[in-house]
């Protein structure tokens, strides 16, 4: 694995600051991630935490409110450039709507075997930044991801094709900083499927 950097904070600005010179420690439970989805949660990891804080209000809502970047609209901008699908309902009750990326997978390997996987790079009401749980039997995340058809995100008010535009240019100027390489739309619909899609295409041999 890279080495990563940590994090410190600062009154003013968290600043990014690397204390550590060796290699550092990696949880326990990474060794569960394939190789592959784990690259994907530290690429949108960095690029989340790299996002520019003067472009997180999108625009006005019709109430006059600051309509800033949420959940439902990074994962749907993300889908854009990684080989996850983006998934809506709720995070532990109906009280917290959500939106959370599940890894795709080639089409060589089962896709319901990455339905386990889930990397949520908003969690609800958490100040860590994107996190990348094992949602499995036995884990104590399990059915904590609830899917369901919010009927939020088909308020435009709420979650506008635009918004989904916007930070999606954004994710591309901030993985060019960083030089993190970005797929495009028809490689990864090619080369990859979810559980979801399954049904609809024949398995590539």
């Amino acid at each position: 694995m890279k080495k990563r950097r940590r994090f410190s904070y600062s009154p003013d600005r968290r600043k990014n600051e690397t204390i550590c010179e060796a290699e550092t420690m990696d949880p326990h439970v990474l060794k569960v991630f394939p190789k592959e989805v784990a690259e994907i949660f530290f690429d949108i990891k960095n690029i989340f935490e790299n996002l520019p804080q003067e472009e997180n209000v999108v625009r006005q809502s019709k109430t006059g409110l600051d309509r800033v970047i949420s959940c439902h609209m990074i994962c749907r901008a993300l889908e854009n450039f990684f080989p996850v699908e983006c998934r809506d309902g709720y995070f532990m009750s109906k009280m917290n709507p959500h939106s959370w990326l599940v890894p795709k997978a080639r089409w060589s390997v089962e896709p319901y075997f990455y339905e386990r996987y889930i990397i949520d790079p908003y969690p609800c009401l958490a100040a860590s930044g994107p996190i990348m749980v094992y949602n499995y039997v036995h884990s104590p995340w399990y059915k904590a991801y609830l899917e369901h058809d919010l009927e939020d995100v088909r308020d435009p008010d709420i979650l506008h094709g635009d918004d989904v535009v916007k930070v999606s240019r954004l994710i591309e100027e901030t993985a060019a900083k960083l030089g993190i390489a970005l797929s495009s739309k028809d490689y990864l619909s090619q080369c990859f499927v979810s559980k979801k899609q399954i049904k609809y295409r024949p398995r590539k041999i």
